[in-house]
């Protein structure tokens, strides 16, 4: 009997032996090296409990994007983490179940870049079923991006052009990126911008790191985003744009740029380079120059040399809303200073001042005052009054149709013919109905003061309707004519030239009228005409064709 155990136990052994131990598999998701693969638009479930507490799952984002994580679960205290592919954590929230429904629910919308993702699902070590979909829409960014991002630095900065839409977005793991463009010159850039981000921020550096511009914005409630649209006065060379959120939010933006040259007479780049007396711009009289007052540029200056004493005529013209006109001697002692502001109603801000100067080398200046950038002009010009050009209109006399007369000014100085725009302006007032009408000249650039002519609208002309002759008269019918018109005046004379004719003031009530004030039997030549009276002044229209009639 013992020696058929010890065989039965030899046998077992050795059977035990010839069997290979093959280790337990790991359990699948239960961390990032062997998570689950998890696609968009798709919707995964799971149960967690005692021995499987945490479930992990993993899903790539082919661009950057805005993934919606929509998940309910029936576990008392549920939480979710989003991390990176080097373990990183970008987000987590924890959700209790509803004390109604014995339910959590969530719809959460992560930005993030492109990239491989872990989602973790942790029932912080509560039982329960849980369900989840991940939806994904793409920003469309302009350049593609991934981890961190890759435009996060001025020495990463994606180069952008004038004239073109660019797409961004600020992700979890992707707070801020940099655009850089070139300023070809002094001039404006033109940035509109568009963001579906809470607050956004825009940041204008020099290529020193300097900011020379911003402006943050928020959302709108209505209309869900942000909208800029902002000129920016810089000078020529390089510049950053970037764009970030604040209070950790992030979205999508948009942006566009655009370019104007300033057209200044100096080039000016970095802060500029003529904003001391030692590097000031010659200038010469009779000349006009351009500038700018830009972000990075609030002040100019410029050097004149009078040889003689002489009467000067300053003109300065801007868009600025505020500036500060300065003169110094060589010693920079203020010699002249005046404020300028724009105008609400023209929207042009406009200095001409009458200078005098004794010989001697002059500062001027334009220095910025508030915020107020922009290109401007000026010249100082020798001293002389429009007054003595003479001016001829196109026409003195004109006949009321109801629309403004603007007759054409020429205006000579001497020989010389001038241009209007360039050496002078001209304005009308009282130029549509009866009466005098003015034409304003005011002197421009060199020339100063002004002059005015003066023309007349005289009211629209009848005629005779019918003539039919009577005792000692006629029976005159008129076409009527009321408008811009007092009454008629008529004529009528046994003399084809009008001579020792009679006079007759007609109302412009009646449309025909009884004469018997005339001799009988004669030939009589008759006219009419209507007037307006104003003040002293009676405005005549033109006489009617002449008709015949013979009296009874």
């Amino acid at each position: 009997m013992k020696k058929k155990m010890m065989a039965m136990m030899l046998a077992l052994f050795m059977i035990i032996s010839m069997v290979q131990i093959i280790p337990a598999k790991a359990a699948t998701g239960n961390s990032m090296n062997n998570a689950i693969s998890a696609s968009t638009e798709q919707t995964y479930s799971g149960t967690l409990n005692s021995s499987t507490q945490k479930k992990y799952y993993k899903f790539t984002l082919s661009s950057s994007g805005e993934a919606s994580l929509i998940a309910k679960a029936t576990i008392y205290n549920i939480q979710y983490r989003v991390y990176d592919s080097n373990g990183n954590e970008l987000w987590g929230e924890s959700y209790y179940q509803d004390n109604t429904t014995g339910m959590s629910s969530i719809d959460e919308k992560l930005n993030l870049t492109s990239g491989t993702y872990y989602l973790v699902v942790d029932g912080e070590g509560y039982k329960g079923n849980y369900n989840f979909k991940i939806s994904f829409k793409s920003a469309g960014e302009t350049f593609k991006e991934t981890g961190n991002g890759n435009n996060n630095s001025m020495w990463t900065a994606n180069t952008i052009s004038f004239g073109n839409t660019y797409k961004g977005q600020i992700a979890i793991n992707d707070e801020k990126d940099f655009y850089k463009f070139v300023m070809p010159s002094s001039g404006r850039l033109k940035l509109n911008a568009y963001a579906k981000i809470y607050r956004v921020n825009y940041n204008i550096y020099d290529e020193n790191g300097n900011s020379v511009w911003d402006q943050g914005l928020y959302k709108d409630d209505v209309t869900g985003q942000s909208a800029l649209n902002e000129d920016i006065d810089l000078t020529k060379g390089t510049y950053y744009l970037a764009v970030n959120a604040s209070y950790d939010t992030t979205g999508t933006y948009s942006f566009k740029t655009s370019f104007q040259s300033a057209g200044e007479s100096f080039t000016e780049s970095g802060n500029g380079t003529n904003n001391s007396i030692q590097d000031a711009n010659i200038i010469s009289i009779g000349s006009k120059y351009t500038g700018q007052i830009a972000e990075n540029d609030e002040k100019d200056i410029y050097k004149l040399t009078l040889n003689t004493s002489k009467k000067l005529t300053l003109s300065y013209s801007s868009r600025l809303e505020d500036a500060e006109l300065y003169i110094y001697d060589r010693d920079g002692k203020v010699v002249w200073n005046e404020y300028s502001s724009k105008d609400r109603e023209s929207g042009l801000n406009i200095k001409k001042e009458q200078i005098s100067l004794s010989a001697g080398t002059y500062y001027f200046v334009v220095d910025k005052r508030w915020s107020s950038t922009g290109p401007y002009t000026f010249g100082f010009y020798q001293y002389t009054s429009i007054s003595s050009a003479s001016i001829t209109l196109g026409s003195q006399r004109y006949v009321y149709d109801g629309y403004a007369k603007k007759p054409k000014v020429t205006v000579k100085y001497k020989s010389k013919v001038l241009k209007n725009g360039k050496d002078y302006t001209v304005s009308y007032s009282s130029n549509k109905y009866v009466g005098t009408a003015k034409v304003k000249i005011t002197g421009k650039e060199s020339f100063n003061g002004s002059k005015t002519q003066t023309f007349v609208i005289v009211p629209k002309a009848t005629k005779i309707k019918k003539l039919k002759g009577q005792k000692n008269g006629f029976i005159i019918q008129v076409v009527p004519q009321k408008t811009q018109t007092t009454a008629y005046e008529m004529q009528c004379s046994t003399n084809s030239k009008f001579k020792k004719a009679s006079r007759y003031v007609i109302s412009n009530k009646y449309k025909k009228v009884s004469i018997k004030t005339l001799k009988r039997k004669k030939k009589y030549y008759v006219r009419i005409r209507t007037y307006k009276t104003k003040g002293e002044w009676n405005y005549l229209s033109s006489w009617s064709p002449v008709k015949t009639v013979k009296t009874k």
